[in-house]
């Protein structure tokens, strides 16, 4: 599956959302500038693969980016995260943050060669109504790796589980 930037939502800022039938999904446009980053380039955006753009980190851990999101009045439930990202040889480990809360499970990046936007999906958990943050965060690295930078592409989905 590849970064598919044509997805109608409404616009708000960098930030967009759909409820319809008690299910949401909420789009962060990682194009958008940050709310927050270390590591993670936090204004420039590079040129993409099939034409998504992404934001590269410097390589270290402790590498960051984060996104505010609201989530409406009555849609508070459980939640995933799609990440797009590249996986590479030198791509690290990602721990996902909701509200500083890690995410049970975490992103390996590394692949034996480029493999561009690639979709992975972590739980959330419950999310309720109000202000969150999600952060993006390089952890480390596996054995097989020869760094741990880090690459989002295109945009991240927020969707009820």
């Amino acid at each position: 599956e590849e970064c598919d930037r044509a997805i109608p939502w409404s616009q708000v800022g960098n930030r967009s959302q759909l409820t319809e039938g008690g299910s949401m999904r909420i789009e962060i446009d990682v194009l958008g500038k940050p709310d927050a980053a270390v590591g993670f380039d936090g204004v420039a955006v590079n040129p993409g693969y099939f034409g998504c753009g992404y934001r590269q980190s410097a390589g270290n851990i402790g590498d960051f980016v984060s996104y505010g999101f609201h989530v409406p009045n009555g849609a508070g439930q459980q939640f995933l995260l799609d990440i797009c990202h590249a996986r590479d040889h030198n791509r690290g480990i990602y721990a996902i943050f909701a509200d500083n809360k890690e995410a049970t499970s975490r992103i390996d990046g590394y692949g034996p060669a480029l493999m561009p936007n690639q979709i992975d999906t972590v739980d959330l958990g419950f999310l309720a109504d109000g202000e969150h943050t999600i952060e993006i965060q390089m952890v480390g690295k596996n054995t097989d790796a020869d760094g741990q930078y880090g690459q989002i592409s295109s945009h991240l989905v927020i969707r009820s589980a």
